[in-house]
């Protein structure tokens, strides 16, 4: 009897469990959905503690906790490692790279920042994300001829795009003043040959 009473309250015990981390998702993707990003952060940080196999759990905890101003550089190095998750779990989405991308960019880890939009350019090679990140990442990181290389490819994707063009621009005065004017004059002529 009291064997068979312990396994009764054992099954009733998972049943609650499953029920309430079931409640917590939809708590919590309800809440993301509406904004209330404190309490999906809560309910989906809940979820994902006990079950970590859901990649839009994993990415709207990423989101949320990132966008939350009261977790500062904490809650984002932890968007972060959801960000990653939810990169892991599904490895042909690029939401989740883009996610990374933005996090690490506002962490400035550029190293990090600059994988983040590699791994993205392979799922999408023509992705203005990642190729403006990858951009700000290498002038960051001092290789000036790569983040221009990588500028010219954003601004061949998008030539009515005035933020690319800017890019371009920011990356040439980082250049000696001399060169980087002569520079900056050969790419505004460039520009109108090609947007008469």
């Amino acid at each position: 009897l009291v064997i068979a009473l312990g396994v009764g309250l054992s099954v009733v015990r998972n049943r609650v469990k499953a029920r309430t981390l079931q409640e917590s998702r939809e708590q919590g993707l309800a809440a993301y959905e509406s904004g209330d990003l404190d309490l999906a952060a809560e309910k989906l940080g809940y979820y994902h503690a006990t079950k970590n196999d859901d990649p839009d759990v994993a990415y709207k905890l990423a989101d949320a906790s990132m966008r939350l101003p009261s977790q500062g550089n904490e809650g984002l190095r932890s968007a972060a490692l959801f960000a990653k998750r939810a990169a892991d779990l599904a490895p042909t989405r690029t939401e989740p790279l883009e996610l990374l991308v933005e996090i690490f960019g506002l962490l400035n880890q550029q190293t990090e920042r600059l994988d983040a939009a590699e791994r993205l350019l392979e799922l999408d090679p023509a992705s203005t994300i990642a190729l403006d990140a990858k951009a700000r990442a290498l002038v960051a990181m001092g290789r000036r001829d790569e983040a221009l290389e990588a500028a010219n490819e954003l601004t061949a994707i998008t030539p009515d795009d005035p933020e690319g063009h800017r890019l371009v621009f920011a990356i040439l005065s980082t250049e000696e003043p001399t060169i980087g004017r002569t520079k900056m004059a050969e790419y505004v002529k460039k520009l109108g040959e090609s947007h008469p």
